[in-house]
């Protein structure tokens, strides 16, 4: 069986109150006023920008309109939609870019900006102890893209589970072997079950990871979104 992904990404610093008055539009009154509650304008942008674009990949995905698509939430946080369960989703923001994942498996998505930060010691809070010896041991000036590609596999993977904050980042391990990151099982068995994928997205300032529950075979379809193409898009299913 193939499993087919679809990523999506769209930047949200050009956004202007033009646009977002033309999208939140599309929304109920109540999604519009959990944005609304939002105080910083970047923050309403992200929330209605990821809204309105993972609703069209859906409605493109199933052929439905926009008000044939609900949602609800399970009891750790992580949404799924409504009278589908073959459709699963993942949504992930940092800076200024939204990314959504779609896929028919379990899926998982993260993505961070690089920034300057104490990553040892944060690694040696939040890691595994074989991960902490793995960003110790490397070379100083590569630590902290590895901090950021472990810390957004790891976030992929606790996304993908949807067991949120209830599984302690330390409690898994995810290392390097011949070149490819997996995750490590009891025993420091390499599970067969997830997968893991990046998307090298504006990568001198992001990493973006993806965590798949499926170990057969996989297509990857990546689109990059405009705030044009997103609104030309959305008019045939909103």
């Amino acid at each position: 069986m193939l499993t087919e992904i679809e990523i999506c990404a769209i930047p949200i610093p050009n956004a202007n109150i033009n646009s977002f008055d033309k999208l939140i539009r599309y929304l109920s009154k109540e999604k519009r006023a959990r944005i609304m509650q939002f105080k910083k304008n970047d923050d309403k942008f992200r929330s209605l920008f990821a809204e309105i674009l993972l609703r069209l990949m859906i409605c493109k995905k199933i052929k439905c309109k926009n008000e044939q698509v609900n949602f609800e939430i399970n009891s750790y946080g992580k949404p799924h939609l409504v009278g589908n369960s073959e459709v699963h989703f993942n949504i992930s923001h940092s800076g200024k870019w939204v990314i959504i994942s779609l896929a028919n498996s379990q899926i998982g998505i993260d993505i961070e900006e690089i920034k300057e930060i104490d990553y040892l010691a944060i690694s040696k809070r939040y890691f595994s102890d074989r991960e902490y010896k793995d960003l110790s041991n490397i070379s100083e000036h590569q630590q902290l893209r590895y901090f950021y590609n472990l810390w957004t596999l790891k976030e992929s993977y606790v996304k993908n589970i949807g067991l949120g904050l209830s599984k302690p980042l330390y409690t898994f391990t995810i290392t390097k072997i011949n070149g490819i990151f997996s995750l490590l099982e009891k025993g420091d068995k390499i599970s067969n079950i997830y997968q893991f994928w990046q998307w090298p997205i504006d990568t001198d300032k992001y990493v973006c990871s993806l965590c798949i529950k499926e170990n057969k075979n996989i297509k990857i379809n990546y689109n990059l979104y405009s705030q044009r193409k997103l609104i030309k898009e959305l008019i045939q299913y909103f």
